[in-house]
């Protein structure tokens, strides 16, 4: 079996933000069985997150200027991700 790619894992790369990567997620709808036989439909989501490294460090975000500004805002206050905090 293989890794899964930095895209699946993380999500996929939007843009940069002074040191934060902005990426996003996308789950795709999908059919999901009853336990009568029938079938429901499972709604998709698009989420859109702030990661420092692989370290996520916000969101989830509906839209891409919302996270831009979450991390222009930690920028400011001079968030980084530290493994020992």
């Amino acid at each position: 079996m293989s890794n899964n790619s930095k895209g699946q894992r993380l999500g996929n790369y939007i843009c940069k933000v002074g040191y934060f990567d902005i990426r996003q997620q996308i789950v795709q709808p999908k059919r999901q069985r009853m336990q009568n036989g029938s079938y429901e439909m499972i709604g998709g989501k698009a989420e859109i997150f702030i990661y420092h490294s692989k370290a996520k460090m916000a969101g989830p975000f509906k839209t891409k200027d919302e996270a831009m500004v979450r991390a222009e805002k930690l920028i400011t206050q001079g968030i980084k991700y530290s493994k020992n905090k």
